[in-house]
């Protein structure tokens, strides 16, 4: 009897996928974990990588569905989800005690953290909503994927297009994110500008 539970030789299938898989997505989610945050030590970034693929594995493993899809661009999701709950989690920086660390926010790593901070808050908060207010195009696919931290060749395989193509859709759907970002903005400020008015007129 086979000791597969789909019965289809699906978990067999997956673990194949998943085995050549592994290198290739450690490999990649280093290595945007290092562009990303490179103030965060070694040891981190290793965990991050291989947490990712275990959730990856465990994600492929339970949905037969997935078996013949590429695990990377899930992964490389993962990873950015796992830097961006580290960096909503983390403790702001302490003030040194030490007079000869006065200044310590202002050294390098400390403002490279604070930049990698804002940048997580606004893909969050503008970005990847805005990417979900445009019309459902492949366009749209590439940026979706580029903000959950896929590199081309991986967005390239999820879509099934070759890389030339990610880069044309990419050049064509940016302007389009702009616009969107920059209704945006005008709708916020509006809004403000209203919010001003009634509380003067109240007064």
């Amino acid at each position: 009897m086979s000791g597969d539970p789909a019965g289809d030789g699906h978990g067999e299938a997956v673990a194949q996928v998943l085995l050549r898989a592994h290198p290739r997505c450690i490999r990649a989610a280093l290595r945007w974990l290092r562009g990303k945050c490179p103030w965060l030590p070694p040891t981190w970034h290793e965990w991050a990588a291989e947490e990712a693929f275990y959730r990856t594995a465990i994600q492929w493993l339970t949905d037969p569905s997935l078996a013949h899809r590429d695990p990377l661009p899930y992964c490389l999701t993962t990873v950015r989800n796992l830097l961006t709950d580290h960096l909503r989690s983390s403790k702001p920086i302490p003030t040194p005690r030490d007079p000869s660390l006065v200044g310590a926010e202002d050294q390098p790593w400390a403002r490279a953290e604070r930049i990698a901070q804002e940048d997580a808050r606004l893909l969050e908060e503008e970005v990847i909503p805005a990417i979900g207010r445009m019309p459902r195009t492949q366009r749209r696919d590439v940026l979706e994927l580029q903000s959950r931290g896929a590199d081309d060749t991986a967005i390239a395989l999820d879509l099934g297009i070759s890389r030339g193509q990610v880069q044309s859709q990419r050049a064509r759907g940016i302007p389009e994110l702009r616009q969107e970002l920059k209704r945006r903005i005008r709708l916020k400020e509006e809004r403000t500008r209203r919010q001003r008015g009634e509380r003067y007129s109240s007064e």
